[in-house]
């Protein structure tokens, strides 16, 4: 975090920080594109998505009362997780 402590410095650390933030901000776009590219694709696909039995695992539990229903997708959670860090490790490799 920038922080100017004096009148003397006050431009040269505020011209540091804009720079910092603006190098930070071709990466922002991309990772934007990236994730509303994904959600598109998500809401395209969605009638074929919610066929998969995500959230119906083994290991997900559902608890209805009477007067209230939970569930936690325990299994369904722990899926995604590997999944999605398994996607990120190639990406990275």
């Amino acid at each position: 975090m920038c922080e100017l402590n004096d009148k003397a410095t006050y431009v040269h650390q505020r011209t540091l920080c804009f720079n910092h933030f603006h190098s930070l901000a071709p990466a922002m776009n991309r990772t934007l594109i990236v994730f509303g590219i994904l959600l598109l694709v998500a809401g395209l696909g969605w009638p074929w998505l919610k066929q998969l039995p995500l959230g119906r695992l083994p290991g997900d539990l559902h608890i209805a009362r009477a007067s209230c229903r939970l569930f936690l997708p325990l299994t369904t959670c722990l899926l995604l997780s590997v999944l999605l860090s398994l996607v990120l490790w190639f990406i990275r490799k």
